[in-house]
């Protein structure tokens, strides 16, 4: 008896909540809602309403609006008893769908932008803003949807320091979907999280490999504060990238404060306090980020940075093999633990690590030659030390006073100039 009271609560909740969807004034006025739920400004929520309501169906009808009344009818059928359970997913799907794609339409792919209002101005955006607008308008016309951070994309892996998210919309009968719009976008099919995924931590991971549903493969659900929390810490990003390190640990201190479990902000949180030289608190930070995750391969790079410049040599290669452990493929790590073992004087070492850093990344291919080149001069290797010296002033031009300074004191008997 007791179920069947719920039962007849949630459907009665359903219709009330669909009535408002149907409505057109009730469906911008939930935009409104969810704009302002992000701590977004009123200019900003009055310019997202005024554009959502210009994205026109072929009869010059908001779309918006005609996907909430198509899903209001569908609710109303289903609590007739006029269609089943699966027929409303099936609209729900349809119409998420329908959403990501014209999100895709009207909105081209930029990492450069993820607020709203910039999303607005340019009609550009990266992950974060495909999320917002999945998330806003589509709990808007009466889905259910959530943000997800996505650890390992379907195909292929996130690159070291960086992060995705995506959306994930619930339909009604007890099946998901999965909607990542960047950068090329994808929708997938139906499925149930207990038969597809199993608990990792925080997390939910794949259980088949082979991924024959095309699924992104580790994913973190989230809330309306864990998305807040992805805005500041973008918003923290941009302050680093311009160099404003104490706006940025005033932006990350509240995405801390929406999402206490959220990594990447205590790393970002990290490199600022690095940069503002309190490198006491920039290993608290570090450390923290670990202890969430565990598998921060990055993070662990970063501490062991610190380490090394606070002198304490031997920690910071314990972390930078630690991240090569869980990343074999991340050069920053043995670039700087290369660093670490001539510092200590172990500069055959130093040169296996160098080694794997010109083969692994690119852009320290430069600094690597200089340093192994370095390694060389220590031990007596004069012809490769002055080969390597070489190499790194032709890849970097920046790079010609530290190699000429390098071949003076180990007197190598040559000179760029």
């Amino acid at each position: 008896m007791g179920n069947l009271c719920l039962f007849a609560l949630c459907v009665s909740i359903l219709s009330l909540a669909a009535k408002a969807y149907g409505n057109d004034e009730g469906l911008f006025q939930h935009i409104e809602q969810h704009v302002r739920q992000l701590e977004y400004s009123e200019e900003t929520t009055r310019n997202f309403v005024q554009m959502a309501e210009g994205w026109k169906d072929k009869e010059n009808k908001c779309v918006l609006i005609g996907w909430a009344e198509k899903l209001f009818k569908a609710t109303e059928a289903y609590e007739q008893n006029k269609i089943s359970q699966n027929h409303l997913a099936e609209v729900k799907e349809n119409i998420a769908g329908e959403l990501g794609q014209r999100i895709k339409r009207e909105i081209a792919f930029n990492e450069d932008y993820f607020e709203l209002g910039d999303i607005i101005k340019h009609r550009q955006t990266q992950c974060l803003g495909y999320t917002q607008l999945f998330y806003i308008l589509g709990n808007s016309i009466g889905l259910d949807v959530k943000p997800i951070n996505v650890e390992e994309m379907r195909t292929g892996t996130i690159p070291a320091g960086s992060a995705h998210i995506a959306g994930i919309a619930d339909l009604s009968n007890s099946q998901s979907i999965i909607v990542d719009l960047a950068p090329n976008g994808f929708v997938s099919i139906p499925f149930t999280f207990e038969e597809q995924f199993e608990k990792a931590g925080e997390y939910r991971r794949l259980k088949d490999k082979n991924n024959p549903l095309q699924l992104d493969r580790k994913i973190q659900i989230l809330g309306k504060d864990e998305l807040i929390a992805y805005i500041y810490n973008n918003r923290a990003n941009v302050y680093i990238k311009q160099g404003q390190f104490e706006q940025a640990v005033g932006e990350l201190i509240k995405a801390i404060r929406y999402h206490p479990k959220y990594a990447e902000a205590y790393y970002n949180r990290g490199i600022a306090n690095r940069h503002l030289g309190q490198l006491n608190q920039a290993v608290a930070d570090y450390t923290k980020a670990i202890e969430l995750r565990p598998d921060f391969a990055a993070a662990f790079t970063n501490r062991g940075i610190i380490y090394s410049k606070l002198g304490q040599l031997n920690e910071a290669i314990s972390d930078y093999t630690k991240a090569i452990e869980l990343n074999p493929d991340f050069g920053n790590a043995y670039y700087n633990r290369g660093i670490a073992y001539n510092k200590l004087g172990q500069p055959t070492l130093a040169i296996a690590d160098y080694d794997r850093t010109i083969k692994l990344n690119a852009d320290l291919a430069a600094k690597a030659y200089g340093n192994r080149g370095i390694s060389f001069a220590m031990l007596g290797r004069v012809e490769e030390a002055r080969k390597d010296l070489l190499k790194a002033a032709e890849l970097n031009s920046e790079l010609k006073e530290y190699a000429n300074s390098a071949i003076e004191r180990f007197k190598l008997s040559t000179n760029l100039n």
